[in-house]
């Protein structure tokens, strides 16, 4: 394959010459005219690895150098998002806690058309993370939840692996936990976290989780897991016993999960520790 600058001059002819770049070690980012909502023009990057040729957004989208949150909890932003993932053929991998989104190219001919399928779905992502999809104060309920028991999930389960808001597999994206927990011989936890600024956002919150927890039960994971843990916020205003506790004993039983209340986390030593 012509090394990157190479490369950056057939993009330039292929487009006009507005494009620019830097070099960034043995990565060559590409410096777009096209900007998103939030006004920052596109980056996309290049690097050469096994014998091809690797364009990613460099891990912005998810950093925030967009000057937005894509969120993909949101059930109705993660609708969108995985639609563009999947028109554009989107993959994602995981790097230090960070995630990245590419496209591999064996050919240096589809270097143009898979760049600019880059761009499109930055664009779009980004776009739509600044709708209000959700009550403002519903998600930022969900938000302080997720920040408070990440941190204390955190602190005690100190020698595992911990993916926070993953799926189990490529083919299940969107099948989210709030945490899978890798202990030992590569045994699962999964963990719901269930909240709401409501009544009828809290009973929404324990659907979801119940149908996770379901799937994940019939998928080809079910022998790995050994717990499946549903964290409930019984500190906030949406949670009251007497009109969620059928949804609640229901999901526990259905789905053959522990339902731990926060006002008792301590109780997660018995499974996390």
């Amino acid at each position: 394959m012509n090394n990157l600058k190479d490369i950056f001059q057939n993009l330039k002819e292929s487009f006009c010459s507005l494009w620019q770049f830097k070099e960034r070690g043995k990565t060559l980012e590409i410096i777009t005219p096209y900007s998103t909502i939030t006004s920052k023009f596109i980056s996309v990057f290049i690097t050469e690895r096994d014998g091809s040729l690797i364009i990613s957004d460099g891990g912005w989208v998810a950093s925030g150098q967009y000057d937005t949150e894509v969120n993909t909890e949101d059930d109705y932003f993660s609708k969108l998002f995985y639609t563009y993932e999947s028109y554009f053929d989107i993959k994602k991998t995981d790097k230090n806690g960070l995630s990245f989104y590419y496209k591999k190219a064996d050919k240096e001919v589809s270097i143009p058309s898979f760049l600019f399928d880059m761009v499109q779905f930055i664009q779009g992502v980004v776009g739509g993370s600044i709708v209000e999809f959700e009550d403002p104060k519903e998600k930022a309920e969900k938000e302080t939840f997720k920040r408070e028991a990440n941190s204390y999930i955190g602190n005690i389960a100190l020698h595992d692996t911990i993916k926070v808001n993953s799926h189990l597999s490529e083919d299940l994206k969107s099948v989210r936990f709030n945490a899978i927990i890798t202990k030992r011989k590569s045994r699962l936890t999964l963990l719901n976290y269930i909240t709401g600024s409501s009544v009828s956002y809290f009973i929404g919150s324990i659907g979801k989780a119940n149908l996770n927890f379901e799937i994940a039960t019939e998928s080809e994971f079910s022998s790995l897991v050994d717990t499946k843990i549903a964290l409930i916020n019984d500190t906030t205003n949406g949670f009251q016993q007497d009109k969620l506790y059928k949804y609640l004993e229901k999901m526990e039983r259905n789905s053959n999960s522990k339902n731990i209340l926060w006002s008792e986390k301590y109780k997660l030593d018995e499974y996390l520790v």
